[in-house]
């Protein structure tokens, strides 16, 4: 009887004993698996959090926030909101910059077409002037071809025409007022002298009479802006007698001096109706009367 009972104790041991044991294999197991799981969290969050860094640094600010979320869903955590902040204010600088480089690019563009407007008007009367003085040349070497095919050999015509071809020689000169000119025309102890033509590169075509590389006597002087003189010059101004006309169609036609209307003079409208005439003192009309009536 005492030896059942002693042996009934014992399979209760055994049995609590392998109770107690698979109960702890069973945490352990648990526990493993947690701190396994807890690793490979970590490792997740930090590939995330290093894709979305690089994502950042590449300006990809909405897929790196997206990483970030994830980074966050993994943690547990609120850092989302810290990013989306900091990404914020990085799109919002970021745009700045652009506003206002896109400002300055305008503003450059706008300067440059400027210029570019200029450089076209004033390589437009550059080509003009050229195209003319190409025709020239063409109606020169035609008509000496013509002499030599009829067979005149007049020795002092042939002389001439090859005097006057080469005594026109190209120069540029600066005058007085800082001004460049590109001349063709004759050339007299290196400076332009005679009839020529120049091109001044402050925005004007003249073709006339030079001395010692300035504009003087006979010519013809034509602005950009589609002013005209025609008349006398002395030592580069206009002096003398001589007519301005305006793109309008008014026109001045009376003395000069100094490059201001000065002595007598009348002053035309643009149907060319005569409605002042009389005295002019430095450009302005003196006569203290009222208007000539109108004639042509």
């Amino acid at each position: 009887m005492g030896k059942r009972i002693l042996i009934s104790v014992f399979f209760i041991l055994l049995i609590g004993i392998s109770i107690v044991l698979g109960y702890r294999f069973h945490q352990e197991k648990q526990l493993r698996l947690a701190l396994q799981q807890v690793y490979t969290q970590q490792e997740q969050s930090r590939y995330l959090r290093a894709k979305a860094d690089s994502l950042l640094d590449a300006n990809a600010f909405e897929d790196a926030l997206y990483y970030y979320a994830q980074v966050d869903s993994s943690r547990g955590s609120n850092l989302t909101q810290q990013h989306a902040a900091f990404i914020i204010n990085l799109i919002q600088a970021h745009n700045r910059k652009a506003d206002s480089l896109f400002k300055l690019n305008f503003t450059l563009k706008r300067e440059l077409r400027k210029e570019f407007e200029k450089l076209m008007q004033a390589q437009s009367t550059t080509d003009t002037f050229r195209i003319r003085l190409d025709s020239m040349f063409n109606e020169l070497n035609s008509l000496q071809n013509q002499i030599a095919a009829a067979g005149l050999r007049e020795s002092s015509l042939v002389d001439s025409l090859n005097t006057w071809r080469t005594s026109r020689q190209f120069r540029q000169f600066v005058v007085d007022d800082s001004v460049k000119i590109y001349y063709l025309g004759p050339v007299k102890d290196n400076k332009a002298n005679g009839f020529g033509y120049g091109i001044i590169a402050s925005g004007g075509v003249y073709e006339g009479e030079w001395k010692n590389n300035r504009r003087h006597g006979k010519g013809k002087y034509t602005w950009r802006n589609g002013h005209i003189y025609d008349g006398d010059f002395s030592e580069g101004r206009l002096e003398g007698f001589g007519t301005y006309t305006f793109p309008s169609g008014e026109k001045y036609v009376g003395n000069w001096k100094n490059n201001l209307r000065e002595g007598q003079g009348t002053f035309y409208n643009e149907n060319g109706i005569a409605v002042l005439k009389g005295e002019w003192v430095k450009d302005k009309f003196k006569t203290n009367k009222l208007p000539v009536s109108p004639e042509r």
